[in-house]
């Protein structure tokens, strides 16, 4: 898990190398705004794992991201 500053830094010498970036696409801000109001849930239920990763966490990550890489 990287940060916004870290993904920025990293960027340049990822290029350089010609290599793709695979990410995995979460922000914890959402993920733990929604675990926290899943206190009562019943965690071996597979739908309260799926609440605890709102589509809020994964779209914040891909935005941050697209600000992240140099323009083209």
């Amino acid at each position: 898990m990287v940060t916004e500053q870290q993904l920025r830094a990293a960027l340049p010498h990822l290029t350089r190398t010609g290599l793709p970036l695979l990410v995995h696409a979460e922000l914890p801000g959402p993920i733990e705004s929604a675990t926290a109001e899943l206190t009562a849930a019943d965690w071996s239920v597979y739908q309260t794992y799926l609440q605890s990763r709102p589509e809020q966490a994964e779209l914040s990550a891909i935005r941050m991201l697209l600000r992240a890489v140099p323009r083209i």
